[in-house]
């Protein structure tokens, strides 16, 4: 029993187009023979795609290249060029493309995997002067309210100041009232007992006469 042939590989089925010179009027060598040249890029999705690496859509196409190194440019007419050195006419080195093709997918899932990490590093940032700028909210509402709670304290302070000062002006008048009462009251009191002793005195004196 003969082993079932092993499936050609997208490079392979490539080569052998470009080599077949079937399709030469939309993909074909350039004239070096040493790069891909895409001459209608609507044949080339409506005819080649599908029937030969049974893709659909001309960005798969490209995706497929790129995987395999090859890189994208522009000729002097204006055609797509797709340019790897280990793909040529003179040199189909397989083996090479297939490593390289291992080492940029390494690179990617590297890439992913640090891209990945950066994200995670960059969500934890977030998360942390999210949290520090809430932090500042509080601090500045506790300071808001502190300095509120300030406010009012120093209107207290100046109240009871201003009543403090007050009865003490009412101390000092009510002293004033009691010492001008007292003073007027001794005054009077004083005069009184003046009046009392000359009565006496007189009444005496008559009462001598009187007597002699």
């Amino acid at each position: 029993m003969q082993d079932k042939q092993k499936p050609k590989l997208f490079l392979e089925k490539l080569f052998d187009l470009l080599e077949s010179g079937e399709a030469s009027n939309i993909i074909q060598w350039t004239v070096d023979k040493d790069a891909i040249k895409i001459i209608n890029r609507v044949q080339l999705i409506r005819d080649i795609l599908p029937n030969i690496f049974k893709q659909t859509s001309y960005k798969s196409f490209t995706k497929q290249m790129n995987l395999y190194n090859f890189k994208s440019t522009k000729d002097e007419s204006g055609f797509t060029v797709f340019i790897n050195p280990h793909f040529t006419q003179s040199s189909l080195n397989l083996t090479q493309i297939m490593a390289e093709k291992r080492t940029i997918k390494k690179s990617k899932k590297e890439d992913t995997k640090k891209r990945s990490e950066l994200q995670q590093e960059h969500e934890q940032l977030k998360q942390k002067l999210m949290a520090l700028f809430k932090y500042q909210v509080t601090l500045q509402n506790e300071i808001k309210t502190q300095l509120e709670i300030h406010k009012h304290l120093q209107m207290r302070v100046g109240i009871i100041k201003k009543c403090i000062y007050h009865r003490k002006e009412n101390g000092l008048k009510r002293r004033r009232k009691i010492y001008n009462f007292l003073n007027s009251f001794f005054t009077h009191l004083k005069s009184s007992v003046i009046c009392i002793h000359l009565t006496f005195t007189e009444i005496r004196s008559k009462i001598s006469n009187f007597e002699s």
